[in-house]
């Protein structure tokens, strides 16, 4: 009974960094205001059967004794008739393996544990839960490390262990989000006997590059929140010791030894540039992409577009041997802590996840022909923009198609220094300066994502807006949409570029502009300079040839030089994702120089990636380019829009030129293609400035251009230059 009581006070604590998040982040898509194509099927509500038993009991901390001795211990949830005893019948068992505590899982209410526990739902129609906590974690003896050999072993006794008990007709079935879903993946691929279907929710596919590191930087905003949620959670004391000081002190000595030995060894070795921040052997066998080729059993992958393992939950589904119908994706518009919220909200939309999960155990453990396998995907996506599901057979979906979109040094239209994209290859060289901008992520889409969406709540607003992290950013926009452009699947962007010091790093934000100018955040990749090295058999390539998903080793041993001030070509892996520009919509790509507090530089790339001034330099010879899987017709090729026209209220005004912040040594400026003289700032740091006169043109839109000559070099020696174009008219008197 204690140890019920100091569990349900750890999930107060639980809960309180959890739902309240969650339930600020319901609804994070993007709204719609003009429609887009709707699904070509609809997403189908299906019938869940009634419960066969009305209540649920429970039999907490079951020892389950590993084979070299280590007791693990289980929570085992069974259906109960009315009387509240246990139904005395062998029935198929549900698994899920944690290393969150279960006590504080099975206290929780609501997603806590539904998603990481056992769910009245499922335990009602006829099924047993076996929920336990894995090694050196929770109620369990022996030592945490984080899907090591020996916890997957671990996985596989237990397995093991519920086929033979009295209550188990030896069916065996796996659920769980996150941490249990990654461990559903790899015990699947083993092929136990007795399992017959897999239900992980949002599940990471390779460790490495979906949440722990992102273009060889450190994911700050996750890493130390997880590692420190589970060493908290582990000394939260068992039944057994709650009421003993003396035991309950033993229990604390021995948790900070056992569980806390595995992130004290992280922290002190990945961020300062370790063994543990290269790819290897480390995170190839904890990561369920490296075997889940193996997996022969059904398996329904839920995911999330701003989840964590976005990247992973994607490819685990387009790289499982299995027929469609037998695999599932759904994905939707959530983050971590969000998965599923408001499923089943409207007609339209997929049904909750304990219904789904429940269809899924009848159809693969009773052979209930209940349609999951047919009529439901099995590819289920919410599409970003429109805030639309819609059915696909396979992913990304038949018909899509790589294109190039190309990065133009000519304006967009919008403004100040925001650049093109157009279907058509540049014709004129140019360049953009990206300055630093260290905090200019800290509002933003990206901080909610990789903090697992539990800043949902507080920032909401900066979810919605890219604007802060475009400051000091290179952006290169369309022109307004005329037609949807639907976008599905990985994405590459091949980027040249350089730096003002020997390293540097690129984020790559992918956004849609709306017709007020507001820009909201779709999708994002991340690379560092020096990691650009490229495996070309673990990469894969479109029709065309070029890459629709770049594959860097990230070791010491790849790293490639980057010498200051000259350009390199970089292919910029951008996670996969499903939007629909709508019309009046323009799609942008912005590309800064960090993204702190998600992604740090260890500490020997730190210096020389922070303070970086980099350059995108567009080349028509050797141009960037997105490569954008477009579902539908190839786009036509279209020409930037021109700039708008601007309404000056004065005849006669001064305009002030100083490009991104950059020392500028000469300015040429036309006014209606007359040279106009402009004048030179009286200070150090000062911004030159101009003189537009517009009385002599009349009431006719004068174009105004300058070429600002800056005091930076490229490559061969040249000062660079900046371009504006802005186009006035008068309004005032």
């Amino acid at each position: 009974m204690a140890s019920r009581v100091a569990g349900r006070v750890a999930a107060v604590l639980l809960a309180a960094a959890v739902l309240p998040a969650a339930a600020a982040a319901a609804t994070p898509a993007l709204t719609a205001t003009t429609a887009a194509p709707r699904a070509s099927a609809a997403v189908p509500r299906l019938p869940l059967r009634p419960a066969d038993y009305p209540g649920v009991v429970v039999q907490h901390d079951v020892k389950i004794v590993a084979s070299d001795g280590t007791a693990l211990m289980a929570d085992v949830f069974r259906p109960a008739d009315a009387s509240g005893r246990p139904v005395d019948k062998r029935l198929p068992v549900v698994v899920t393996g944690t290393p969150y505590n279960k006590n504080v899982i099975s206290a929780g209410a609501g997603d806590i544990a539904t998603l990481a526990g056992a769910s009245p739902i499922i335990v009602r129609r006829g099924y047993v839960q076996v929920v336990f906590d894995v090694r050196g974690t929770g109620s369990s003896r022996g030592t945490w490390r984080s899907f090591d050999p020996r916890e997957q072993q671990d996985t596989l006794e237990v397995l093991a262990w519920a086929r033979k008990q009295p209550w188990s007709n030896g069916d065996l079935a796996m659920t769980g989000a996150s941490y249990m879903g990654i461990n559903q993946l790899l015990a699947a691929s083993r092929r136990p006997p007795g399992l017959k279907a897999i239900f992980p929710i949002i599940p990471g596919g390779d460790l490495y590059r979906d949440v722990v590191w992102h273009g060889g930087s450190l994911d700050l905003g996750f890493i130390p929140l997880w590692l420190g949620l589970t060493t908290a959670l582990g000394v939260v004391p068992p039944a057994d010791a709650v009421g003993d000081p003396v035991k309950a002190l033993g229990w604390l000595t021995d948790r900070l030894l056992t569980t806390a030995s595995f992130p004290l060894e992280a922290i002190l070795n990945g961020p300062t540039g370790g063994p543990l921040a290269d790819d290897g052997d480390f995170y190839r066998v904890r990561s369920p992409l490296s075997v889940v080729d193996k997996i022969d059993v059904p398996t329904f992958i839920t995911g999330g577009w701003w989840d964590l393992f976005q990247r992973g939950e994607q490819l685990l589904y387009q790289r499982l041997k299995l027929e469609p119908g037998r695999k599932q994706l759904l994905m939707g518009p959530w983050y971590h802590v969000t998965a599923g919220q408001g499923l089943g909200a409207r007609p339209g939309m997929p049904q909750p996840l304990t219904e789904l999960a429940v269809l899924w155990f009848d159809r693969w453990m009773r052979g209930a022909d209940n349609g999951i396998d047919r009529s439901y995907g099995p590819v289920t996506v919410n599409q970003l923009g429109p805030d639309s599901w819609r059915r696909e057979g396979a992913w990304p979906p038949a018909g899509t198609r790589y294109r190039r979109l190309y990065l133009n040094a000519q304006p967009s239209g919008l403004g100040g220094q925001d650049a093109s994209l157009a279907w058509s290859r540049p014709t004129a060289a140019g360049q953009r300066t990206v300055s630093p901008n260290l905090l200019g992520s800290l509002c933003s889409r990206s901080t909610v994502q990789w903090t697992a969406g539990l800043l949902a709540g507080a920032l909401d607003g900066c979810a919605q807006s890219n604007a802060s992290a475009e400051v000091g950013a290179a952006t290169f926009t369309t022109a307004p949409r005329t037609t949807p452009l639907r976008i599905a699947g990985p994405i590459a962007l091949r980027l040249r570029g350089a730096s003002s010091r020997g390293d540097g790093f690129w984020h790559a934000q992918l956004t849609e502009v709306a017709p007020d100018g507001t820009t909201r955040a779709l999708t994002s990749g991340f690379l560092g300079m020096t990691q650009r090295a490229l495996d070309e058999r673990r990469s894969e390539r479109a029709a065309d040839g070029d890459l629709k998903l770049p594959f860097h080793p990230f070791t010491k041993e790849a790293r490639l030089p980057v010498t200051p001030g000259q350009p390199v070509d970089m292919d910029v892996e951008i996670f996969g994702t499903d939007a629909v520009i709508r019309p009046g919509y323009r799609l942008r790509l912005a590309l800064s120089s960090s993204d702190l507090p998600h992604a740090l530089p260890t500490v020997p790339d730190l210096v020389g990636q922070v303070l970086a001034v980099q350059t995108v330099d567009v080349q028509p010879g050797a141009p960037s380019f997105l490569s954008l899987p477009v579902v539908g017709p190839a786009p036509a090729a279209a020409s930037p829009s021109p700039p708008p026209v601007r309404c000056a209220s004065k005849r006669r005004f001064r305009i002030r030129i100083r490009p991104a912040g950059q020392r500028v040594r000469s300015v040429r400026v036309r006014v209606g293609g007359r040279r106009v003289a402009a004048r030179r700032p009286a200070r150090r740091g000062g911004r030159w400035t101009a003189t537009v006169d517009l009385r002599r043109f009349g009431k006719r839109t004068v174009t105004v251009t300058t070429v600002a000559t800056l005091a930076a070099r490229d490559r061969r020696g040249r000062h660079r230059t900046v371009r504006d174009v802005r186009r006035y008219r008068t309004c005032g008197r």
